[in-house]
């Protein structure tokens, strides 16, 4: 277990997020949204459970690949693993994958899962197969990236006692001569039966923008403990690729 360091003595060095800084980022590529038929497509987070432990456990980092995602593989050799321990420290571990055997964190107490990334990889630069981090007694999923990419899906973000954490979504998509824009929503919710719309917002891609990536930055969103990300939707052209990707970051009090 390594702690991140995050000192505001002296100059502190802080990262712009949207309109905030903050003292910590993470920036992860959560999915893609390909359809051949559809102008709607939905994404949820169904597939991952939230980890949220006060006692604190172990968890394991297993791939589906059981050639490769390993030492002296083409695939994903190492991740870095972040997570949330039970005294609100920001920490993360290094891990050797082993293929389809669960390697088991050096931590056992791990109360919220955060991202985990490729540290090396062999010659193939991507995982052969799914990669998920999970509980070493019963593999319930906390966190899960694609076969063959870097997509995450993570369904609950945590922020430590002590903190405050900020929260943005991007959208892109490669514009064509007739596209008339997407839509992206987004379903959030602190944790309580209410859920939380995230604001609508549209961006029209015209003529002159065929063939170039056109961006959306959602609203920002502060937020304490818990934030969970349970839907979003996008309405755009049919065969309309995007990329989504996660910003959020956390401010020492």
């Amino acid at each position: 277990m390594t702690e991140v360091t995050i000192s505001r003595a002296g100059t502190p060095k802080l990262v712009r997020l949207g309109k905030y800084l903050v003292d910590f980022e993470l920036l992860f590529h959560m999915y893609d949204v390909v359809t051949v038929t559809d102008t709607e497509a939905v994404i949820t987070t169904a597939a991952v459970t939230q980890l949220y432990n006060t006692s604190g456990q172990q968890c394991e980092i297993i791939s589906t690949d059981n050639a490769q995602d390993k030492a002296a593989g083409t695939g994903l050799l190492t991740a870095r693993f972040y997570y949330v321990n039970t005294d609100d420290e920001i920490c993360y571990e290094i891990m050797t994958l082993n293929g389809t055997t669960g390697v088991a964190t050096t931590a056992t107490d791990i109360k919220a899962v955060l991202p985990f990334y490729m540290e090396t990889v062999g010659s193939g630069k991507d995982p052969v197969g799914a990669i998920t981090i999970e509980n070493t007694a019963n593999d319930t999923d906390y966190v899960a990236m694609a076969a063959g990419d870097e997509n995450l899906f993570l369904g609950t973000l945590y922020c430590p006692a002590g903190y405050i954490g900020y929260y943005i979504l991007e959208a892109s998509y490669v514009a064509g001569a007739d596209d008339q824009g997407i839509e992206v929503h987004q379903y959030l919710s602190d944790g309580a039966t209410n859920e939380v719309l995230q604001p609508i917002q549209r961006q029209v891609a015209v003529t002159e923008t065929n063939g170039q990536t056109v961006q959306l930055i959602m609203e920002g969103i502060l937020f304490s403990n818990k934030l969970n990300i349970f839907k979003t939707k996008r309405l755009g052209n049919a065969n309309q690729t995007v990329t989504f990707s996660m910003r959020f970051g956390f401010r020492r009090l």
